[in-house]
């Protein structure tokens, strides 16, 4: 679990897969306080890291680098 009042989650390079891209996606979902998501160098698939770059449009105020 993660802190509701997260700012800024930095995941970058952490051999991260499509298992946990859920949980980062609802995550970032729920998430009031997210500014700045970090989750590039992973081994997400093609589909994943576009869902979760595809947040950015739900997610206005929120830098999401994949």
């Amino acid at each position: 679990a993660l802190p509701e009042h997260l700012e800024e989650l930095g995941l970058v390079g952490c051999n991260l897969d499509d298992r946990i891209g859920p949980h980062i996606i609802s995550f970032i979902k729920q998430s009031k306080y997210l500014k700045l998501v970090c989750v590039e160098d992973n081994n997400f698939s093609q589909k994943m890291r576009l869902t979760i770059g595809g947040l950015k449009s739900q997610k206005e105020d929120c830098t999401i680098i994949v």
